[in-house]
């Protein structure tokens, strides 16, 4: 076979090399940038057969994590090395299919005819438009190529006959939200081969917004305050990949799945683009499963089958999801709160031109929290003694919102053993109001009241959580990992007020010391006129 000689590894990098994904250590190497030399155009053909040299050497894969390998094709033999310079040999092994791979670039009537063409191909023309072409010609090839290097842990020292090499990489590990890397091409020498595999990165941020009702500049934020019905709105934030450019078609899915106190509102969904500053609505590229949307505690689906038929979009870009959602009455009230998860999967390999390698992102959260007052209605007589629970006929009480009329829950009946509650409550200020008394009983004052949480951070998990909870209302509980209020309300018996404090025992007292001064104001008048 015809041996050449080529100038430098440096120089087959020069134009070969230019590979978005993994470069060698001899090229100045950036997802579109050239080496620093380059490449002679015409091989230098020594006329005269070889033999392949047998030493090996190292290859070293730098950014690579647990579980990532590589595969390697020994596509050219090294017969001899001088300093920088190369006599390379086409590997027999490879040969038919190195060929068929040459003629899915060029097409059959360009099909290279000895091994000088071969090599100058390899050297000379194949770059970073062509070789994700070239290298699935040439594994599709029948029988496909087996491998000179196995697949292998990338994070160790691969050692390795001399070479020029198509490396591959065949696992992304453990490192989940990561593209793998591009095909490369380069020259094992005498002097260890260092190669980075250059993975783009996808990430998901999800964000609820906090409660209009409670601040007054409401933002998006890692958990919010929601009560029973209340509309509850959320942010998904994707991103794209360093190497979006390097693939033809691109799946981009968000997967949400809410708790069971959430509920999805009915064609809430909105997809924007958001590329340089500018927002481009394209929720119609997006298909949202199930269908119907009646979703609660369960996952659901928007999906673009290819996010390359959008104009505009680079890798720099973000897809920005909003949607909302209803707090229903399965809410979980306290810690660990109403926990919304989402992830992404997306097209993870540009060295396919399908969809058929995806990963996954790390699911990102959001948390809603909400509150429950428990009580206790205790029934006495005018001097503070427990009197019978009237079981026939129990009172009943309604919240409202802090103006007193609009309501917020009820009527709930109290049980037979004085318990009542109201679940599912926001933070804020409310009014509880007896709504029916039971006969022979005092109606019990209003209580205004409010609910004031703070939230912080566990220190293992790095979770939301409700780290502080007061209630206004003296002698009231409030209990902050279950949150919840507690408290009781007097029922007095007959005809006094009820002992639960406010205006109306407030206005008993004005009343009767007005009465007294009349009384003293008469009495002293009627001394005045038997005096006089």
């Amino acid at each position: 076979m015809n041996r050449v000689l080529k100038g430098t590894v440096a120089a087959v990098s020069g134009i070969a090399f230019a590979l978005a994904g993994i470069v060698g250590a001899s090229s100045a190497y950036a997802d579109d940038a050239s080496s620093t030399t380059t490449a002679s155009s015409t091989p230098t053909i020594q006329g005269t057969q070889g033999v392949a040299a047998t030493t090996t050497s190292t290859i070293t894969v730098t950014n690579a994590q647990a579980g990532d390998m590589v595969a390697g094709y020994r596509l050219l033999n090294v017969e001899s090395q001088s300093g920088d310079a190369f006599v390379y040999l086409v590997n027999a092994t490879y040969k038919d299919a190195i060929i068929s791979a040459i003629n899915a670039i060029n097409g059959d009537a360009a099909a290279p005819s000895t091994d000088a063409q071969i090599i100058s191909f390899l050297t000379t023309k194949l770059n970073s438009s062509n070789v994700s072409q070239f290298a699935t010609a040439f594994m599709s090839y029948k029988p496909a190529p087996t491998p000179t290097i196995a697949a292998t842990d990338a994070t160790k020292p691969i050692s390795a006959q001399v070479g020029y090499y198509l490396l591959n990489q065949t696992v992304q590990g453990a490192d989940t939200g990561k593209t793998i890397s591009r095909f490369m091409v380069d020259t094992l020498g005498a002097a260890p081969l260092n190669v980075t595999l250059k993975n783009g990165t996808v990430s998901i941020s999800k964000k609820v917004k906090q409660n209009t009702a409670n601040t007054d500049n409401a933002t998006w934020a890692n958990d919010a305050d929601y009560g029973l019905g209340e509309t509850v709105p959320f942010q998904l934030t994707g991103t794209l990949p360093s190497t979006y450019d390097n693939f033809s078609t691109y799946l981009y899915t968000f997967t949400d799945t809410l708790p069971a106190g959430l509920t999805l509102v009915p064609g809430s969904e909105q997809v924007e683009a958001i590329t340089n500053g500018q927002s481009t609505d394209i929720t119609k590229d997006f298909t949202v499963s199930p269908a119907d949307n009646q979703v609660s505690g369960a996952p659901f689906t928007m999906s673009c089958a290819n996010l390359k038929t959008i104009a505009g979009l680079t890798a720099d870009s973000q897809i920005v999801v909003t949607y909302n959602t209803t707090l229903n009455s399965n809410a979980t009230v306290g810690n660990p709160g109403n926990i919304n998860k989402a992830n992404i999967t997306f097209s993870s390999n540009p060295n396919v031109n399908d969809a058929s390698q995806t990963e996954t992102t790390p699911e990102a959260t959001a948390t809603v929290f909400t509150y429950a007052a428990q009580l206790k209605k205790l029934f006495q007589d005018a001097s503070g003694k427990t009197v019978d629970t009237p079981t026939g006929d129990m009172p009943q009480f309604t919240m409202y919102a802090s103006n007193g009329t609009t309501k917020v829950s009820g009527p709930v009946t109290v049980a037979t053993n004085g318990d009542f509650s109201f679940n599912d409550l926001d933070t804020g200020t409310y009014v509880l109001k007896e709504t029916h008394t039971p006969a022979g009983f005092n109606t019990a004052d209003p209580i205004t009241f409010t609910i004031t949480a703070t939230h912080g951070t566990d220190a293992s998990t790095g979770a939301p959580t409700i780290s502080a909870l007061t209630v206004s209302q003296q002698g009231w509980t409030a209990n902050a990992n279950a949150g919840t209020i507690s408290g009781t309300i007097l029922n007095v018996k007959g005809g006094l007020l009820p002992s639960t404090g406010g205006m109306g025992t407030t206005l008993f007292y004005v009343f009767g010391s007005l009465l007294v001064a009349a009384a003293v104001a008469g009495m002293v008048f009627a001394l005045r006129r038997r005096n006089a």
